[in-house]
């Protein structure tokens, strides 16, 4: 699955799911959900 994260990259939080973490995020126009692990390995400035 492709989020089109990039350099630069906006990223917005929709929505958390408490049970697991999993987050509902949208980039460039486009939501995904993405698992806690992966949200875990983001590096933001």
């Amino acid at each position: 699955m492709k989020v089109g994260l990039g350099l630069s990259s906006k990223i917005k939080i929709v929505s958390r799911q408490d049970f697991d973490g999993t987050l509902e995020i949208e980039v460039n126009g486009k939501k995904s959900v993405v698992s806690q692990k992966f949200a875990d390995n983001l590096f933001v400035v």
